[in-house]
This record gives C-alpha cells, sequence and structure tokens, in this order.
C-alpha cells in the first residue's frame, strides 16, 4: 500500500486504497495510526523522548495536562486538552528549548483559521489557544522544566472580544420555520425564551424542576454543572422560565422520569458537537446571519440575542437582565453582552428624551 500524503486544500492526510483516495485524518499521528489499522497491523510506538536541548515538547505538554486535570474542573481540563492537543500533534516531537514565537503564529495559521465548514473561528477561540499555549510555557518555566520560556515575547494577535453575534425576532422565526426536528425546536425555544448557557440545559432533568416557582435550579453541591469559581462548593443557577418554556419543560419532564430532559432523536443528550451541525443546516436553509457580524448563528448566540433583545425592545432593566442571565453583577452584561449601540433604533429613540 502506498505511504499516506497531505492534501492541502482539505488540511488533511489522505492514502489510496483499492482504487480510492481515503481520508486518514487532520494530524500525522492520527493518519499513520489510521494507515496502520488499514493495514492490519499495530501503530509503531513513538515514544516521548528527550532530545539533545532537553525535553520534548510533547513530554512538557503531558506533565502540564496532568497538573490541569489534578487541579482544574473536568471542562476546563477538556478545554485546555483540545488545544494542548493540537500543539503536541504539529510540534510535539520538538525540543520545548526551540520553540519560539513563529511557531505559536504558524499554529493559529494552521489550525485555527477556517472550520471544516468553511466559517473562520472566532477571535474567541484563537484567543483561547494563545492563551494556554503561553500558558504552559510559563508554567513550565516556572517548574524548572525548561531553562527559560522561549516564547515570552510573543505578541497575541486574537481577543476574547465582545460577544457580537445576535439574531432579532424575526430572524428567529426563519431558524424555527425550518426546523423539522422537534426535538432540537425544543432545546432551539427554552435556550431563546430563557437566555440559559447550553451546557445549563443540555443537563437539566427533572429534579431540576420547580414547577411551583415555575423555574429551573442547578446545584454543584447536587452533582450539576455550574459556573462559578472552583472553591464555591455550594454554587447554584436558577433558570427562570416564561410560560412556553415552561410548557415544554414540563412536557419532557412528564415524559421522562429519569435521565436529561433534552435528547435527540435518537434518545442521546445534547452536545456542542451534535447541535453545531443542525445549526449549520438551519442557517444554510434560512439565510439567517447575525446581526454586525454577519456570522452564522450558533446556540449560544441565542442566549446573546436574550440579552440584546431584552435590553432594547423587551424593556427588561440591566440588573434583572443580569439575574435572568446567571450573572452577580452587572459588569459582564454591560462588558460582553450589551448591544444597544448597535442598535440605531434604540439609540434615536433614547434621544427623544432629549430636549
Amino acid at each position: 500500500m502506498r505511504k499516506p500524503f497531505y492534501k492541502a486544500s482539505h488540511k488533511a492526510y489522505y492514502v489510496h486504497h483499492n482504487g480510492k483516495a481515503v481520508k486518514l485524518g487532520k494530524t500525522e499521528s492520527e493518519a499513520m495510526a489510521a494507515w496502520a489499522a488499514l493495514q492490519g497491523v499495530e501503530p509503531a510506538a513513538q515514544p516521548e523522548q528527550p532530545t539533545a536541548n532537553g525535553r520534548t515538547l510533547g513530554a512538557v505538554i503531558d506533565e502540564w495536562l496532568g497538573m490541569v486535570k489534578r487541579d482544574k474542573s473536568a471542562a476546563t481540563y477538556a478545554s485546555y486538552q483540545r488545544y494542548a492537543t493540537a500543539w503536541k500533534d504539529k510540534h510535539g516531537n520538538l525540543s520545548a528549548a526551540d520553540i519560539r514565537p513563529k511557531h505559536i503564529r504558524d499554529l493559529i495559521v494552521d489550525n485555527y483559521t477556517a472550520q471544516e465548514n468553511g466559517e473562520p473561528f472566532s477571535g474567541s477561540v484563537r484567543a483561547q489557544a494563545e492563551k494556554v499555549t503561553l500558558g504552559i510555557f510559563a508554567w513550565a518555566f516556572k517548574e524548572e522544566l525548561i531553562e527559560r520560556n522561549t516564547v515570552k515575547g510573543y505578541e497575541r494577535k486574537a481577543e476574547f472580544g465582545k460577544r457580537k453575534g445576535w439574531i432579532n425576532d424575526e430572524q428567529y422565526a426563519k431558524l424555527l420555520a425550518v426546523c423539522s426536528d422537534e426535538c432540537f425546536r425544543d432545546l432551539l425555544e427554552v435556550l431563546w425564551l430563557t437566555g440559559a448557557r447550553p451546557f445549563e440545559i443540555f443537563q437539566v432533568e427533572r429534579r431540576h424542576l420547580d414547577r411551583a416557582n415555575r423555574r429551573l435550579v442547578l446545584r454543584r453541591a447536587d452533582g450539576d454543572k455550574v459556573k462559578a469559581k472552583p472553591r464555591q462548593k455550594d454554587a447554584s443557577r436558577t433558570i427562570y422560565l416564561s410560560e412556553r418554556a415552561f410548557a415544554i419543560i414540563s412536557r419532557l419532564a412528564d415524559h421522562y422520569e429519569a435521565g436529561v430532559l433534552f435528547r435527540n432523536r435518537i434518545g442521546q443528550r445534547w452536545t456542542n458537537g451534535s447541535t453545531s451541525g443542525r445549526m449549520v443546516n438551519l442557517t444554510t436553509a434560512s439565510g439567517v446571519r447575525c446581526q454586525t457580524t454577519g456570522e452564522a448563528p450558533t446556540i449560544y448566540n441565542l442566549r446573546h440575542s436574550f440579552a440584546t433583545l431584552g435590553a432594547t425592545v423587551r424593556n427588561i432593566d440591566i440588573a434583572t437582565m443580569a439575574k435572568l442571565l446567571g450573572h452577580k453583577s452587572t459588569k459582564m452584561l454591560l462588558e460582553i453582552y450589551d448591544h444597544r449601540g448597535d442598535d440605531s433604533t434604540f439609540m434615536l429613540g433614547a434621544l427623544k428624551l432629549v430636549a
């Protein structure tokens, strides 16, 4: 069998097998493992060995991930592991001492320019990749795993910018109009009507529903995932429900006595990955694009929309909106989610109060 080859236009490795080009993977390590499987042999082990110039980057990353897994939350570990693995796949066999700022720039260009569906990665994704990379080297230097931080002079190019992606009521109606999947429709409606974070709704079970007060209550002490500092063992999140959202969740709670309420058509729990493809299909069919940015909306943009429309159209005061979104103060809302300055109708309407 021929050796694998890299197809730049598809950013993936392929091999000719039985007269066809077979995709093996996006990284060299994935490709070699898949190639070995096609040949019916075990992939050759490639242990991380120290180089003449010290520890390999892969070895440093493994130790750093061990620290993250031990000291951070499971969600943080999963996020950091994704970015660290991209580093390891690309430059894991190089000595950590040989890594320079140029290697970071190359990683960003090669791995975080465009997604598989052709949409560009957000600035926040690129900024997170930079943050994780710089964090690895800063930690390794502090722990004396490397003699000096060779990427300390790297200038960040990406920013965790203002979340500008949002849609209006008319655009939301267009999305729903092309959604034939009732299970996904339930999820979209509740996210739109509550402004909740997707991961919060993904985990909702019957036990979380407080029917008397028409709300959902998640508690870290009960094993629920709640956005708060790790040391806050008693952290909780209350999600208040509109009449429509309450009706949907009550119906699902009556149907599912145990387990999560929001499931896809084959009974599996929703995830960011399983919803992304469906959102791409809906935005393609409806032609809906985010206000201001022109990007295809994601399920998280429904939260941004809730905040923006609450302040500009629904006349919800900023303090109440912060509570509905699960923030302890209005600072986050004003800095990240407030798009009133982008809405000409709202801003010109405000001027009517000026003599």
